[in-house]
């Protein structure tokens, strides 16, 4: 008994239902990926010139929370300015991404900010390792003082080596 050739249908039928599941998929993947959008941080400075960070996350409705460094400065050559962070090591008017993962948005970014680490993720705001509960127009002193040490930040798992 002779087997069946394959028809031109079947190829074609075959090929269409593969292509459509695959739009479908992509577009379901896509949508999952950055459907909450990314974190909104406004590095600027307020009246005195101390520089702050303004962290907001409209699907998380989190708004108006400011991290202050007090006693620290802005070099000549740093701006201020709004950073989405929508892709892998989105540059920043000041201070130093350490950490991104942006899979699924809004994901999880840490900074190095004067010697303090400001980790973002969407069950809590992290200061130097301590997680706080988000809470909308809350502002957070980070002193001099209470800068991790150089070899305390060097040990943090992951995160970009410069």
């Amino acid at each position: 008994m002779k087997s069946p050739a394959l028809s031109w249908k079947s190829v074609v039928l075959t090929f269409v239902i593969a292509a459509v599941f695959y739009v479908v998929a992509y577009t379901w993947l896509s949508h999952r990926q950055t459907g909450k959008g990314p974190w909104q941080v406004h590095f600027n400075t307020n009246f005195a010139g101390v520089p702050e960070l303004t962290i907001a996350q409209a699907t998380l409705g989190l708004s108006n929370i400011v991290v202050q460094f007090p006693g620290e400065q802005l070099a000549p050559t740093n701006r201020v300015g709004a950073v989405a962070f929508a892709k892998p090591r989105a540059p920043t008017p000041f201070g130093v991404v350490i950490y991104d993962d942006l899979m699924f948005q809004p994901g999880d970014v840490a900074l190095d900010c004067f010697g303090h680490i400001v980790e973002m993720v969407p069950r809590a705001l992290g200061l130097n390792s301590v997680a706080y509960g988000w809470t909308n127009n809350t502002t957070y002193v980070l002193s001099p003082t209470n800068k991790l040490s150089a070899a305390a930040r060097a040990k943090l798992k992951g995160g970009y080596r410069r």
